[in-house]
């Protein structure tokens, strides 16, 4: 025997299971058969299956869902037809209602044969399709397709552009195009019935299915309500609340609502404007007469004409441009005498002109000194004095009578030069408040000095730019005006003449000029506070320091060195000429006696020497110290943080043996 032989005669029959559920066995559909009934085709045998029923138990129904499906009707009982029943039950013996007939000629009729049999039967139109017609698609299972029709969509391309078309770029549906839905009853839509009026439920109905309900009480309508008239604006609304203007016409037609264009707009506006100026003849009724002689009037009388020509200005102006009097014309367009339409005629009849190519004389500059009489032109100039780095700043003004003035500030500084420079124009009430703000917030009004001293120093600000390398503001270029003419030699000292009437008195040199603001905020320089605590704390001990006497003491001692470090000949020739400054607002302010003392204190400290007069000798030098201390001292919370050495390390006894 082969071995394919012997390999085919091994096999045996696989058998399926059949798993019922509980729900499956107690359907009549899958109760044993009765005795004697055939076997259906294709069932499994039941030998050596394990589902095999025990000994006078009944046996359920068994397919093969391999096999073919058998021709014909399906055995057993088949779903009943009608709808299901209800909570009712199943339905009673009683006549069926009378069915309608079918519809004579109805498309796929066929008419009975020879034999007396009907070919299949065309389908109704007055009941739905059913599933079993041979025409729809079945879905494959066990039921034969009568679960649910399986609808032929065919392939859905997604991304063709009839279906982005039709389902992703429509746009939606406004409210008011969107038709509403057909009622098939006169009732209207639900939403106008009250309850109870609708139909009632099928498991509600208490009457045989063929009897007719009785005819539904006619409910009477509602009368519509009168429409509702204009209501009239009362009292209150009309006077105090006011009634808008509205034109009623301009309602009814909504094409008056639409925007205008900006060439209808245009057009409507210059429509409005003219036609009152057409009119303006007709209301005057009157009419004009043109002296002949104003006509080839000169233009030295062309203003004096238009005056004396009254209502005929324009008329006149017209009759000019005819006869081309260019001077009257140019005359009386640029004259300040004129106003109203005399002017605006002359205006436009200028323009009219050069549109023609006519040249038109441009107005001769007159002399400034002649425009008013008895106004001279005024320049004054103004000085702040320098603060504690060396700063200061000058005013020019330029003005004519009451007109307003043509003013430049410049800012300079020692060792660097101008380093800011603005210009404008500004009424003399304004420079006024300006100066008074100034005041007020530094204590300090600028003086009057010198036109010529003013730009004396601002020349020799401009040499310490280029020697710094400091850049000249673009400002100084709109000042160039006041600034000029340039001053050859150097002018006098606003102050020297008061500084000449102090003789050979001796100089008094007090402490109390440091109250005065302008020495206000005079300080030595930071470095050289820092270095006197730093020399103080080298001569104090760590037992000294807790001793105040010791520490004053030292202090003062430290403070006179100090000032004679710092104050130097060059420095306190800085500092000399800052105080002749300084005493031209202490002089306008304080007057001459406070000016003098400034002045006294000025020559001491430059006769000061290292030997005969040292600095620390003059007060005001050496309160320049303490005021420093004093503000260090505040800065750190009113303690004053000396550095003091620490006490050396005792020996120890390894070291000494």
């Amino acid at each position: 025997m082969s071995d394919d032989h012997q390999e085919s005669s091994d096999q045996k029959p696989k058998v399926r299971k059949i798993v019922r559920s509980a729900a499956t066995a107690e359907r009549p559909t899958f109760e044993a058969a009765p005795e004697g009934a055939a076997r259906p085709e294709g069932a499994p045998s039941g030998e050596g299956g394990e589902s095999r029923p025990a000994e006078g138990a009944p046996a359920g129904r068994k397919w093969d869902v391999r096999a073919e499906r058998p021709a014909g009707p399906p055995s057993g009982r088949g779903p009943t037809r009608g709808r299901p029943r209800g909570p009712g039950g199943p339905r009673g013996g009683g006549p069926r209602p009378p069915r309608e007939p079918r519809p004579e000629g109805a498309e796929g009729a066929s008419a009975p044969t020879a034999d007396g049999e009907r070919g299949p039967r065309s389908p109704r139109f007055d009941r739905p399709r059913r599933f079993d017609d041979a025409s729809m698609p079945r879905r494959p299972g066990a039921s034969g397709g009568r679960a649910m029709p399986v609808y032929d969509r065919g392939p859905l391309d997604r991304s063709s552009p009839e279906f982005v078309d039709k389902w992703l770029s429509m746009p939606p549906r406004k409210p008011e195009e969107r038709q509403e839905r057909p009622f098939k009853k006169d009732g209207g839509p639900r939403s106008d019935r009250q309850e109870g009026e609708g139909r009632p439920r099928r498991d509600d109905r208490d009457r045989p299915r063929g009897e007719k309900a009785a005819p539904a009480p006619v409910k009477a309508q509602r009368p519509e309500p009168p429409p509702s008239q204009t209501k009239l604006p009362t009292l209150h609304e009309t006077i105090l609340v006011g009634l808008p203007k509205v034109a009623v016409e301009g309602q009814r037609d909504k094409s008056a609502n639409k925007p205008k264009t900006a060439k209808e707009a245009l057009a409507a506006k210059t429509a409005h404007v003219a036609k009152p100026k057409a009119e303006a003849p007709e209301e005057k009724g009157g009419e004009i007469v043109v002296d002949p002689s104003w006509i080839s009037v000169s233009g030295d009388r062309a203003v004096a004409v238009l005056r004396d020509a009254g209502p005929a200005a324009e008329v006149l102006v017209e009759q000019w441009i005819q006869n081309k009097n260019v001077d009257a014309i140019a005359e009386a367009a640029r004259s300040e005498e004129l106003s109203g339409a005399a002017r605006k005629a002359a205006r436009r009849a200028v323009n009219v002109l050069r549109s023609r190519g006519v040249t038109v004389p441009e107005r001769a500059a007159a002399p400034q000194a002649a425009a008013r009489a008895g106004e001279e032109e005024v320049t004054e100039a103004t000085f702040s004095p320098p603060d504690a780095r060396g700063t200061w700043s000058m005013t020019i003004a330029k003005r004519r009578g009451g007109e307003r003035a043509h003013i430049a500030e410049i800012v300079i500084r020692e060792g660097t030069g101008v380093v800011n420079a603005v210009s404008g124009w500004m009424s003399r009430s304004q420079i006024k408040e300006a100066h008074q703000r100034l005041a007020d917030s530094t204590g300090v009004a600028p003086a009057p000095v010198p036109v010529e001293w003013v730009r004396w120093r601002v020349q020799k600000a401009l040499e310490e730019n280029a020697k710094s390398g400091q850049l000249v503001p673009l400002g100084l270029t709109r000042c160039k005006e006041l600034l000029e003419p340039a001053v050859a030699a150097e002018p006098t000292h606003p102050s020297a003449e008061l500084e000449a009437s102090l003789g050979d008195a001796a100089p008094e040199a007090t402490a109390g000029l440091h109250n005065e603001p302008e020495f206000r905020s005079w300080l030595p320089d930071m470095r050289a506070i820092e270095d006197t605590l730093r020399r103080v704390g080298q001569k104090l001990t760590p037992d000294d320091a807790s001793d105040q006497k010791k520490v004053d003491e030292v202090l003062r001692e430290e403070m006179k060195l100090a000032t004679d470090r710092y104050f130097t000949p060059e420095q306190r020739a800085v500092v000399a000429k800052r105080m002749r400054d300084a005493a031209l607002t202490i002089r306008s302010r304080s007057g001459d006696d406070r000016a003098k003392e400034v002045l006294r204190t000025a020559q001491a400290i430059e006769k000061a020497g290292l030997i005969t007069s040292p600095p620390n000798d003059i007060e005001f030098l050496r309160v320049f110290f303490q005021k420093g201390i004093a503000v260090l001292a505040q800065q750190t919370g009113g303690q004053l943080r000396v550095p003091v050495p620490n006490a050396p390390a005792a020996p120890s006894d390894e070291s000494a043996g």
